[in-house]
């Protein structure tokens, strides 16, 4: 069969659904190998990481992305901005080689401003698959469903 990328294969398909659903659901099992591998390499040496209790009395697990595990590239932007957005190679996408992991970001016009932002998205990310309860994006969900709940009690 001839080797194309994911969305080709969709199109010329004759099953249509069925393969895109296939494909899908293989490069997700592959993404979580990855991640897990990723994962098992991190926590094997403690070098790579710190472990800190929080006040609640949980662990969280601190670690650095290393800058030989990522790959930047630069593409031109998109959406509303005008011929300065359309002709600049502003946006970055940033790609976690180990876990195959890959941010897009284009929130600004500055090229340095949308490096820090895509460098703090992947590390918010990586943080999410290593401290599942204790991530700050947990943290945050978590706050904003207590705010939630503390709301429908008042009514």
């Amino acid at each position: 069969m001839l080797s194309l990328p994911f969305k080709m294969k969709s199109l010329f398909s004759m099953s249509g659904q069925l393969l895109q659903t296939q494909m899908r659901a293989f490069t997700l099992r592959k993404d979580m190998q990855l991640i897990g591998q990723w994962k098992e390499k991190l926590l094997a040496d403690e070098a790579n990481y710190k472990v800190v209790t929080l006040k609640s009395g949980q662990k969280r697990i601190k670690f650095d992305v290393h800058e030989s595990d990522l790959t930047e590239e630069f593409i031109k932007g998109f959406g509303p901005g005008g011929q300065k957005t359309n002709k600049s190679n502003n946006c970055v996408v940033l790609k976690h080689i180990p876990t195959a992991m890959v941010v897009k970001v284009h929130d600004s016009r500055s090229q340095s401003d949308n490096r820090g932002i895509a460098r703090g998205l992947l590390r918010e990310r990586l943080d999410e698959l290593v401290n599942p309860e204790t991530s700050k994006i947990a943290i945050k969900t978590d706050k904003k469903k207590r705010t939630k709940d503390r709301y429908r009690r008042r009514r």
